[in-house]
């Protein structure tokens, strides 16, 4: 191989909108010394110059489509000829990663953004062990997007400890700091948009980011709002976010939220962050995360947040720092840690300031890219012997 190789880095995932986790790292790459390409199901329309791949993927288990997907999948990288295939997300982990283990690609790697099967029993947990331990198996290494979820990995018997690793302190693209902040400090936009939402001046709002589906926790939300509006005047809670068609929710838990005029609901927006800067705390009451962007997102915008200590969630918010820690699934223990957050105005901009100086320092996305790019270098280094591109890191 040629001493000016540009190696030429597959990024792979599931469904189009899975893409949001290259955003600008495609580019940074591409500064690095690589080529890149993406292969993921057709609809994503490529913000940035990179050759791109569609090949339909189902989402669910659809065992002759995933087939045929798998066939075309080995095709195309017969052809393509990658150097270093990254494929996340848990169909495309599976069959991509499957294609390039049979196609010999020098460096393979399966990216782990959560474990679906943390909340599932039987026969589907069992599917979801299976296929989650073949991608780990065809990968050179496994890459966990947080510590505690790289611990679950482990403990789940996936892969050996050696071969899975986390980039810096986490996260698969980062933070942009800009975005939030100055969404946070334009008081005049603040305004319009809560007025255009329908809520009071007055009002004191609470919110959730995320789709309404009973693994992030929405019937100990709604429990733990009802149970906070009963003691505080004027209580919003704004849902920023959609439901789930895959994972439904009871109708009764939908019909309360319809009936409650102090309960808004977005529907899903392409750009949260203006959101942020309407609520006081963003709750997350889900039961398993890989690293959960939205809590990220929050403290980049000075918020505090009050969550379940679920996978992921122990990483993103650091107890009575950033934010507070509840047990999984005690909905009351939920709604007593934000009436505490509510309580102390000055505790919650302490906590605000204190998560978006953490964000600034360990996952904004130039440093969480830079690294990235460190980590696809050394890889390649290892497998192969030649000389990494250059080697930098940011402060």
């Amino acid at each position: 191989m040629k001493a000016n190789h540009k190696p030429l880095i597959l990024l792979a995932v599931t469904a189009p909108i899975s893409m949001m986790f290259f955003k600008g790292q495609i580019t940074h790459l591409q500064k690095a010394g690589f080529q890149v390409a993406v292969l993921c199901s057709p609809g994503w329309a490529p913000t940035e110059e990179v050759e791109y791949f569609p090949v339909a993927m189902e989402r669910q288990i659809a065992v002759f489509k995933d087939f045929v997907s798998l066939i075309r999948i080995i095709k195309l990288l017969r052809t393509v000829k990658p150097d270093i295939v990254n494929a996340g997300t848990p169909k495309a982990g599976l069959l991509v990663g499957m294609a390039a283990f049979i196609n010999h690609v020098p460096v393979r790697i399966y990216t782990c953004h959560g474990l679906r099967l943390e909340t599932l029993t039987g026969l589907k947990r069992a599917i979801l062990l299976a296929t989650e331990y073949i991608a780990a198996f065809c990968a050179h290494k496994v890459v966990c997007v947080s510590d505690s979820l790289k611990r679950n990995f482990i403990k789940f018997r996936l892969a050996p400890s050696q071969k899975v690793a986390v980039i810096g302190a986490g996260s698969c693209n980062g933070i942009n700091m800009e975005r939030f902040v100055n969404s946070n400090a334009k008081t005049g936009r603040r305004e319009k948009l809560q007025a255009e939402l329908g809520i009071p001046p007055a009002a004191t709002i609470i919110g959730f980011t995320g789709r309404f589906t009973k693994d992030k926790g929405i019937y100990e939300l709604i429990a733990a709002y009802e149970q906070l509006k009963d003691n505080h005047a004027q209580l919003y809670l704004l849902l920023v976010g959609d439901y789930d068609a895959d994972d439904p929710v009871a109708a009764e838990l939908q019909h309360r939220i319809q009936q409650d005029p102090a309960i808004v609901v977005t529907g899903f927006v392409a750009d949260a962050a203006p959101y942020y800067s309407l609520m006081e705390v963003l709750l997350l009451p889900t039961y398993r995360e890989g690293l959960p962007t939205v809590v990220l997102e929050a403290a980049a915008a000075g918020k505090p947040v009050v969550a379940f200590a679920a996978t992921g969630c122990v990483d993103a918010v650091v107890d009575g720092v950033t934010g507070l820690l509840v047990p999984v699934g005690d909905w009351q223990a939920l709604a007593n840690a934000a009436a505490k957050v509510l309580a102390d105005r000055q505790q919650a901009l302490l906590m605000g300031q204190q998560g978006q100086a953490r964000i600034a320092a360990e996952f904004r996305q130039e440093l969480v890219w830079e690294n990235t790019a460190i980590f696809y270098q050394r890889t390649w280094q290892d497998k192969t012997g030649q000389r990494p591109t250059a080697e930098r890191t940011v402060s």
